[in-house]
């Protein structure tokens, strides 16, 4: 699994009934215990044919989590799972209107959307930047 970009670029042509979560976790937003088990808890990742084991909290300090392709392997990856969980009550949520561009700076929010099986409008653009190694 690559490293996530620094940055996301979304953009919609067309305004949507379904809304992007956007949650801060950067320095001191998390509670103390949910950042120590972010750093410590162990996930696992498919990449390609191999499954390799990460933390939530990058040792560059972004945070990376994905419920989708990030596995909890021990009970501190299991408080991340639930704290995210219940943290979209938490979240702002953007609603789109027609040609809007949103930017998120990947290092200190975590973003994803709302539920879609009923929603056919949602389309974004999406654009990713990282810097060169």
């Amino acid at each position: 699994m690559a490293m996530p970009p620094e940055l996301t670029i979304l953009t919609s042509d067309r305004e949507s009934g379904v809304g992007t979560y956007l949650l801060y976790v950067g320095t001191g937003a998390m509670p103390p215990d949910v950042e120590e088990a972010a750093r410590h808890g162990v996930f696992a990742v498919r990449d390609g044919a191999a499954v390799r084991s990460v933390t939530a909290r990058q040792r560059d300090g972004a945070l990376r989590f994905d419920p989708v392709a990030m596995a909890p392997r021990d009970d501190l990856a299991r408080a991340v799972v639930r704290y995210f969980e219940q943290a979209t009550y938490a979240a702002e949520v953007h609603r789109w209107q027609a040609r809007e561009v949103l930017v998120i700076d990947n290092t200190s929010v975590v973003h994803g959307r709302e539920k879609a099986e009923n929603s056919p409008d949602r389309e974004l653009r999406r654009l990713m930047l990282r810097r060169a190694p």
